[in-house]
């Protein structure tokens, strides 16, 4: 079953070409993406996105221990039931999954989140550079 992140990101990618093709005045539709990005220079939609859940993931990381988000973000979910229909991936998850594109662990991102312009750089720089 395909998540609903997966679907919007989608959404948005198919709006964001569209939009792209009109800024640089190419009235040829069957342009292909990645020629679009190059002549655009602009990177992909879902390095973009990474980028951003890497920038709230360090927000969460150095926040203090007690503070709510942080607590729910370690949570574990043993007794909740996912209501029938919606994605069984949670946010963590597809953050692990990034954070293993980048190959970094869990534990490696908290200690490097710790240290905000290294971690603003890592995150950005390698979401956006493949």
């Amino acid at each position: 079953m395909i998540s609903y992140n997966v679907i919007m990101i989608n959404f948005v990618f198919i709006m964001y070409s569209r939009s792209m093709v009109f800024v640089e005045a190419i009235r040829n539709h069957h342009v292909r993406n990645d020629e679009l990005r190059q002549t655009t220079g602009q990177p992909r939609l879902s390095a973009i996105v990474q980028t951003r859940r890497f920038s709230l993931f360090g927000h969460i990381a150095r926040m203090p221990d007690e503070r709510d988000a942080k607590i729910l973000t370690a949570a574990s979910l043993e007794n909740w039931r996912r209501p029938t229909g919606l994605p069984r991936t949670t946010w963590m998850k597809t953050i692990q999954q990034d954070l293993k594109s980048n190959n970094l662990s869990l534990n490696e991102a908290i200690v490097v989140a710790q240290n905000r312009p290294l971690w603003r750089l890592k995150s950005t720089f390698g979401a956006t550079h493949p």
